[in-house]
């Protein structure tokens, strides 16, 4: 047997014995087998109690439970082991992040899990119009890029270790084992059987090769050109490292950053520099010297990401303010202040704004610069762009072309295809003609208007006659600028149409067709409605160009037709040819009036709607109608309401007991369609309302007048106009106080309303400068008189 086999026997004795000791630990069983541990009834305690044994040994929970499965251990057991000491994890605080007990389930993926909450979040920003104009800004204020630190990232090769970091080794092939360790304070990590192995301040890459050297010691298979156990090494959590962001920052600070963070995750956080903040000289700061100058224009238009170095714990990011910004603004495809270096020309700031716009004029730009007391205007042409040197807070503009052109001539209007062409020399009308497809079918061929641009660029009219043009009897010469335009016959006429108005279904405004007659034009709109008269349907035609030529009274001429309804293309006055203005209006017939509906409510026997039987029909006969009234009904506060189209709602004031005592007369109003009479029960109160102490309801009493009424509701107030009260009676009738030697108050009934009219309020005046005024006067005068008497 070789010294390596008797190794690895000596070895597993060892673990065994290690186990057996954790599992009396584990379990308070007298003698009880393992395969009969319900793993999930055991206590809170007791897992703890088996976590900090397996810690005291030294062991993983990987190695211990590799252990439990050689004594039989079921794969049931074993994850429920897992899960309860994952659980008991999850509910415990402040848990001892160097603990070798982390995750059950190593990694074995170069990946590196980021705990998010122990990092700084991105700072809110509140942009301002200027922060928004400053080219890059938005880069890193853009809810569509972000440089924040991912939570999945593959650890860069030259990742430089520390203290913190979580390092995670499988072992795999001939030997089995897997290790989780934190790099402790004195820079290393502690491997059993082996002891520290120190990595800090290595590289992943070399921290790699030194951990697998120092594994060969206790796994010889891992030696030789042909090894048989395997080893793969990568990072668990991050540390985090304090990043310091000074300067000409958005939000200046100390921030929280993953180990692999890079300068642009820490300035994305920050907000990048702000309004007075250099985006072209960044400074990474390490141990006090300047290790990097971070352009933020090489990665915006070059996508270089050269100097987005990573950072370490206690870096600097230093942002400068800037030296020279310059505005750019007009014909470029980029409007944006611009930030430039010593070295940098007007060429370079011209590509940085796009190059100029589709429509730009490139002759040259002009630039207005800012001197000690004054501003001026430099122009600089296409030849210096590329030595020009600009200075800071220069403004730089670029026009855009004239919206001329030299070889333009246009022709519109009643041809096929109208608009622009290229005028050539010697380019003729009739040619261009051809060039848009020639004239339209209903083209005015016996006049065209050219008009022409002169020397002095004031313009002229040339008439041509387009039928010689197209026969080539004559033709033009055209020049540039000109612009034909060709009229349609039909817009030098007037718009041809026809009116129908009265009794038809659709009166309006239609074509005029040539033949039209007075059927067809009733058809179009839609024919007669119910009110028409058949009898009598008029048109009105105007004079004809003789008639109105001459001065005289007659102003139209009149045609009545018969029409049926139906409107049949039997009869001759259907067949009436139109001329164009005929207006054709058919009458109503004289008996046509739309059924019309009256109401009477309240203290009758058949209350309700009644339809309107003839032209006269009376309240009186409404009340017939209605079966007469209740001997519960108060006549005299019958009321009665009217809409009309020119008084709108209005209230009439009725005596119902003269009307049925006295019918057609008067008084006894014609009805009209919608009108409402109301016939109130017998009312048993007086209101008493306006300018009075306590305006009240009182019950009435045939025996008292109105005084007695305005003292019940606690007698006039100070306001009260006392000579113009006046009641009104629920019929709708009013009347006044009379003041002619004696008051005569108006007669009280049930169901009247007292109102007594207030005062208008006056303002009162302040006197007392006035006073004061008169007063100094007064002194002023006595003292003037005293000094005449004295002398």
């Amino acid at each position: 047997m070789t010294s390596n086999k008797l190794q690895i026997i000596a070895m597993k004795t060892k673990l065994t014995i290690l186990f057996i000791l954790c599992l009396g630990c584990m379990i308070t069983l007298n003698a009880q087998d393992i395969t009969n541990v319900d793993v999930k009834n055991l206590s809170d305690a007791q897992i703890q109690q088996i976590i900090s044994e397996v810690e005291s040994r030294g062991l993983t929970m990987d190695q211990a439970i590799a252990l439990a499965q050689t004594r039989g251990a079921s794969p049931t057991q074993i994850n429920d082991l897992r899960r309860r000491i994952q659980d008991l994890q999850k509910g415990k605080q402040g848990q001892n992040p160097t603990s070798s007990i982390a995750n059950p389930e190593a990694q074995t993926t170069q990946s590196s899990k980021i705990m998010r909450e122990a990092f700084t979040e991105k700072a809110e920003i509140e942009a301002t119009t200027k922060n928004k104009s400053i080219f890059g800004f938005n880069l890193f204020n853009n809810q569509n890029l972000t440089f924040e630190p991912s939570i999945n990232i593959p650890t860069p090769a030259g990742y430089v270790l520390g203290i913190g970091d979580e390092i995670f080794i499988n072992i795999w092939g001939a030997s089995q084992q897997s290790y989780q360790l934190i790099v402790k304070q004195n820079g290393a990590i502690h491997i059993d059987d082996i002891g520290p192995v120190f990595v800090s301040g290595l590289s992943l890459e070399n921290a790699e090769r030194r951990i697998k050297n120092r594994l060969t010691a206790i796994y010889a298979g891992m030696r030789g050109d042909n090894p048989t156990t395997f080893s793969q090494i990568s990072l668990g959590n991050l540390r985090a490292i304090k990043i310091n962001i000074i300067g000409e920052v958005n939000v200046p600070g100390t921030y929280n950053l993953p180990s692999t963070a890079t300068a642009f995750n820490a300035l994305y956080l920050s907000g990048g520099p702000n309004e007075n903040g250099s985006f072209r000289n960044i400074q990474l700061i390490r141990n006090g010297k300047i290790i990097q100058v971070i352009d933020v224009y090489d990665f915006i238009l070059k996508a270089e990401m050269t100097g987005n170095a990573q950072l370490r714990d206690q870096d600097i990011l230093f942002v400068p303010t800037y030296q020279n910004r310059v505005s750019v603004e007009g014909a470029f495809k980029r409007n944006a202040l611009f930030e430039l270096t010593n070295q940098e020309s007007l060429a370079d700031l011209i590509q940085y704004a796009g190059n100029f716009s589709d429509e730009a004029y490139k002759s040259n730009v002009n630039i207005v610069r800012i001197k000690e007391t004054e501003k001026e205007i430099i122009t600089v042409a296409t030849k210096d762009f590329a030595e020009f040197r600009l200075q800071n807070g220069d403004e730089v503009s670029a026009g855009s072309i004239n919206d001329v052109y030299k070889n333009k001539v246009t022709i519109a209007g009643s041809v096929n295809r109208p608009g622009e062409y290229e005028w050539k020399p010697d380019l003729k009308l009739s040619s261009l003609i051809i060039m848009a497809d020639s004239l339209t079918e209903d083209a005015f061929k016996e006049r065209a208007v050219l008009t022409r641009v002169n020397e002095d660029l004031t313009e002229r009219i040339i008439s041509i006659d387009i039928a010689k043009v197209i026969s080539g009897m004559e033709d033009i010469t055209l020049l540039p600028q000109d612009r034909i335009e060709i009229k349609s016959h039909f817009e030098l006429k007037s718009d041809r149409y026809i009116t129908v108005s009265g009794e038809v279904n659709t009166p309006g405004r239609f074509d005029y067709y040539d033949n039209l007659t007075l059927g067809e034009a009733l058809f179009f709109a839609n024919g007669l409605n119910d009110a028409a008269d058949t009898t009598y349907v008029e048109v009105s035609r105007v004079l004809d160009k003789n008639e109105m030529s001459r001065l005289g009274d007659k102003l139209a001429h009149i045609y009545t037709m018969k029409i049926p309804r139906n409107l049949s293309t039997n009869l001759q006055d259907l067949s009436f040819k139109l001329e164009v203005f005929d207006q054709i209006n058919v009458r109503r017939a004289p008996n046509y009036k739309q059924q019309g509906t009256v109401y009477v409510v309240g203290e009758v026997l058949y209350g309700g709607s009644f339809s309107l039987r003839r032209r006269e029909m009376r309240i009186s006969e409404l009340i017939s109608l209605s079966g007469g009234l209740t001997k519960y009904a108060y006549a005299e506060g019958a009321s009665f309401e009217r809409t009309t189209e020119d008084l709108g709602y209005e209230n009439v004031a009725i005596d119902l007991n003269y009307i049925i005592s006295n019918p057609n007369s008067g008084y006894d109003l014609i009805l009209r369609d919608g009108d409402r009479l109301k016939v109130p029960r017998m009312m048993q109160t007086v209101k008493v309302s306006g300018a009075v102490q306590n305006p009240v309801s009182i019950t009435y009493s045939k025996e008292v007048g109105l005084k007695y009424y305005i003292n019940q509701a606690g007698g006039y107030s100070d306001l009260a106009m006392k000579r113009k009260v006046y009641v009104k009676y629920p019929n709708g009738k009013t009347a006044t106080t009379t003041n002619f030697i004696f008051k005569n108050y108006p007669e009280i009934k049930p169901g009247c309303e007292i109102i007594v009219p207030q005062k208008e309020e006056k303002q009162r005046i302040d006197n007392s400068g006035k006073w004061m005024a008169w007063s100094s006067v007064i002194a002023s005068l006595a003292v003037a008189f005293a000094t005449i008497f004295k002398n």
